[in-house]
């Protein structure tokens, strides 16, 4: 494994960390800023490379792709139009909630 996958998974289980201890000191505020360490970009790398080394990855997921297809086109630009795609989404989600 490559030195950003270690850098990437130590950042993941210190996000985990503090999760877990916000959330035993303040149980409803832990969760507001987890989107944006759901989407940041350590975070999808980390979750593209257990997607991508596990049996399940040879198999197409619901928008035909599968990891040899994303590999081809790009593994850093597709985490990145998944990041952009997630924020935007929230982003849409949070606008309409307030009432806008």
């Amino acid at each position: 494994m490559d030195m950003d996958h270690w850098a990437d998974e130590a950042w993941v289980l210190g996000v985990q960390r503090k999760l877990y201890q916000w959330s035993k000191a303040n149980p409803e505020g832990a969760w507001r800023d987890m989107w944006g360490w759901v989407t940041d970009l350590r975070m999808l790398r980390h979750a593209w490379q257990r997607v991508a080394s596990n049996r399940g990855g040879r198999i197409a997921g619901i928008d035909g792709m599968t990891v040899g297809r994303i590999r081809q086109k790009g593994e850093h630009r597709f985490l990145e139009g998944l990041q952009a795609e997630l924020r935007t989404a929230i982003d849409a989600v949070s606008y309409t909630c307030m009432g806008r």
